[in-house]
């Protein structure tokens, strides 16, 4: 009787021991539940190019899918690596098309660079992103969501570019590309390169061609489209309709403005808007690519020899440029084409815009000649193909044989003679 009387209290205590163990185990069970929590997880979609223009500054992704509550958040590019932010929005748990991440007023986003698009966990305050506090959402591969895009046309984007050549500014160079939005606007943007770094100049799409532009309207400039000041050579202008004052403020498309008689003027800052940086025909006046260059040889011993470039326009007309080298420094002198052979002293079908030349004797002129001095028209293919020669003359005054100082047979007559 008292060795089970002794025995009972330790079998009390050791099912006390076995139950408090079972406790201690539970315990852990539930600590190693709350330690292996899954971390948050995502996916996400992006076009590979954005025009942000068109998006009003934001940045669209095409979906989002997240485990938790968390953030999307754009970024610079820094040497192919997600750089600085510039841009957030707070993303729901679960999956969403469409998200917009509006940009900061600050991003200054530039046409041609990088951009990354990345999901962040909301660890920090919630509703408030934080820069080193909400951490980089992992992929169920482990690997951080980053997708990186470029600010540019869309795929299959209808464009139109553009040559802008430089003018009173040597060295600069740029192109201008025309693009139909999705929004029915025309969009223009410019590049452009030898230009002052840090310099903001204005720009527009004016009336006529850059050799022979239009007269000034009843508002006093020949402006039909004023584009955004050219900032660090790069600007964007929306256009859907002509500037107040000019064709009554109409609305134009982007067909309309593949078929306008007009061409494009960045001048060198706005304090000095009589020199011209850039200048490139556009619409009805764009080049086609298509052209023939006619040599000038020299006359009576002058010394001074050049080369006549006929370019066709959209069109059909065509462009004339006479460069001469060789020539007195500093002086005028006038060109003309003719009927018949070089030489021949045929009649003038067509004067030419004046050339200086400049102290090394060298000089440039340009000229419309889509008709004949009488008015009759006269075509790329006309020219190229009819019978003429070209002449420089010493003096602003175009004739007389000794004062032919360079020649050469253009169209039929040079082919001819070749």
């Amino acid at each position: 009787m008292r060795e089970r009387d002794w025995m009972r209290p330790s079998l009390r205590n050791m099912w006390m021991a076995v139950a408090m163990s079972g406790l201690l185990f539970t315990a852990c069970d539930d600590d190693d539940d709350i330690m292996t929590d899954t971390e948050p997880t995502g996916t996400l979609e992006v076009n590979d190019r954005q025009f942000l223009a068109e998006n009003q500054n934001q940045v669209r992704v095409n979906n989002v899918n997240l485990s938790d509550d968390g953030w999307v958040v754009v970024r610079r590019d820094n040497n192919g690596q997600p750089g600085e932010v510039i841009g957030s929005s707070m993303a729901a748990a679960g999956e969403q098309s469409d998200v917009n991440v509006t940009l900061n007023n600050n991003a200054n986003t530039r046409f041609g660079d990088t951009y990354w698009v990345g999901l962040y966990n909301d660890a920090g305050t919630i509703g408030t992103f934080e820069e080193g506090v909400d951490m980089p959402v992992m992929s169920s591969n482990n690997q951080t969501v980053q997708r990186s895009f470029s600010y540019d046309f869309p795929a299959n984007a209808e464009t139109d570019e553009i040559e802008l050549t430089g003018r009173d500014m040597e060295g600069a160079s740029g192109n201008a590309t025309f693009y139909r939005g999705a929004d029915n606007a025309t969009y223009v943007v410019l590049n452009t390169e030898g230009t002052p770094a840090g310099s903001v100049q204005p720009a527009s799409i004016n009336m006529g061609t850059a050799a022979t532009p239009a007269a000034a309207g009843p508002n006093g400039t020949n402006t039909a489209f004023t584009l955004e000041d050219v900032r660090d050579n790069q600007s964007i202008t929306r256009i859907t309709s002509f500037d107040q004052g000019v064709n009554d403020g109409a609305a134009v498309s982007y067909v309309g403005l593949q078929d306008f008689d007009g061409y494009i003027n960045v001048a060198n800052s706005a304090d000095d808007m009589n020199t011209t940086a850039l200048q490139g025909d556009v619409g009805r006046n764009a080049f086609t690519g298509n052209q023939t260059t006619y040599n000038l040889n020299t006359e009576n011993g002058s010394g001074a020899s050049g080369t006549v470039t006929l370019q066709e326009r959209r069109s059909g007309n065509a462009l004339a440029t006479t460069n001469i080298t060789g020539g007195m420094q500093n002086s005028a002198y006038s060109a003309t084409f003719n009927e018949g052979d070089a030489g021949s002293g045929g009649a003038v079908t067509r004067t030419l815009n004046g050339i200086n030349t400049d102290a090394t004797g060298a000089g440039m002129s340009q000229t419309d000649v889509d008709m004949l001095d009488d008015q009759t028209p006269r075509t790329y293919n006309e020219w190229t193909t009819g019978t003429g020669n070209a002449n420089v003359y010493s003096g602003s005054t175009p004739g007389g044989t000794t004062n032919l100082v360079a020649s050469g047979n253009v169209g039929a007559n040079a082919n001819a003679n070749e």
